[in-house]
């Protein structure tokens, strides 16, 4: 189960910050694959705090890299195959004259720099900065070129979204973006596919004339013994009685292709309707309500009532994302108690919170990171 909420908490983290970015000095003849530059003591910091997550195979994987580190002050490393062992079998002490000297430029003061495979004819470049053991920064420098398509969606724009819609209280994971590619969900959908003819993902209520442009998700702390955690997510909306009468007409195709009923709800002032035979998920009942500001879809009626409690939490009207990390054994040990589980054995990271933010500008996107010691409060 913790596997399932990190996974899904950190690929939005990945994609879901950005400023402006990618000018760094790049050479005519960069070598192809995973390219790593790194100051060894900084390298052997990281790679300790990576050992501290006991039963992971990047734990594993981190311990066998230390072990590898050459006795030099720079190293540099190259992987075909992307990987932590591929690293290992490559890293060796920065020579005098380096396939790899634009990325020893781009490294500057940082611990670590690196350049990923090439994808879609451009490349993402990073750097790694510590303050301190529990505080570190990542930075990506994204090209436009790959903000595109539903990548897109996900990456932030250069308008700031505004302050959020959803409950920022108990959160495991909170984002707010106003994507760089906008917010016509339609338009990703190909007609007649699964999703158009199951799902009617190519209502107009996913249309940009309904949507302002901005998207919202939260995922919540479970209940005590529940299976699994609140999640909801908020659409922004131009008007609502636009998105009042998309929303009616895309349950009415719903009930159509499912053979089930729509049933009232109401929460926190705001009306819609639920599914609760919709039940293709564990606790899943889903259920919408329409506000001044955004269409809310929640997991369940419990998911819609958490997400418009009012409560505000840690992320401001720039948006980004902030996942609590170290909600995550607490979230794991409540739903292993739910599904009669034994628990697993979780030890704590060596960070609390994991912060991300930032603008497209004119030369790509650049994504930052922070993650930081903090007890999830």
């Amino acid at each position: 189960m913790r596997r399932a909420i990190s996974c899904w908490a950190l690929v939005i983290a990945a994609l879901c910050a950005a400023s402006c970015g990618g000018d760094e000095a790049r050479g005519p003849t960069e070598p192809p694959g995973l390219l790593v530059v790194a100051r060894a003591p900084d390298l052997a910091r990281l790679l300790d705090l990576l050992a501290s997550l006991e039963g992971t195979p990047l734990a594993r994987e981190a311990r066998d890299l230390a072990e590898a580190l050459p006795a030099c002050g720079l190293l540099e490393a190259r992987s075909n195959d992307a990987s932590l062992a591929g690293l290992e079998r490559s890293l060796t002490c920065a020579p005098a004259r380096s396939e790899l000297s634009a990325l020893h430029r781009q490294l500057g003061s940082a611990a670590l720099a690196f350049v990923l495979p090439e994808r879609d004819g451009a490349r993402v470049r990073g750097r790694v900065r510590f303050d301190t053991l529990d505080h570190a920064e990542i930075e990506l420098d994204i090209p436009n070129d790959l903000a595109r398509g539903a990548a897109g969606l996900l990456l932030p724009g250069e308008s700031v979204p505004g302050p959020s819609v959803l409950s920022g209280a108990d959160t495991l994971l909170h984002a707010r973006v106003r994507p760089v590619a906008g917010l016509d969900l339609a338009s990703f959908v190909p007609e007649g596919s699964q999703g158009d003819q199951m799902f009617r993902l190519k209502s107009r209520l996913f249309a940009g004339a309904v949507l302002d442009g901005t998207w919202e998700a939260a995922i919540y702390l479970p209940d005590e013994d529940a299976t699994m955690p609140h999640a909801a997510i908020a659409l922004g909306v131009r008007a609502q009685s636009a998105a009042s009468a998309a929303a009616d007409e895309f349950l009415s195709q719903i009930e159509e292709t499912w053979s089930i009923q729509r049933v009232p709800y109401q929460a926190a002032g705001a009306s819609g309707a639920c599914l609760p035979e919709l039940r293709i998920l564990p606790e899943f009942a889903p259920c919408y309500v329409t506000t001044g500001e955004a269409l809310v879809v929640g997991w369940n009626p419990a998911s819609v009532s958490k997400a418009l409690d009012g409560r505000v939490g840690k992320l401001g009207s720039a948006g980004g994302l902030v996942v609590e990390l170290s909600r995550f054994p607490e979230a794991d040990l409540r739903m292993a108690n739910g599904a009669g589980i034994p628990p697993e054995a979780l030890a704590p990271g060596p960070w609390g919170r994991l912060r991300a933010f930032g603008r497209a500008g004119k030369e790509g996107i650049r994504l930052r990171l922070h993650l930081e010691a903090g007890d999830g409060a």
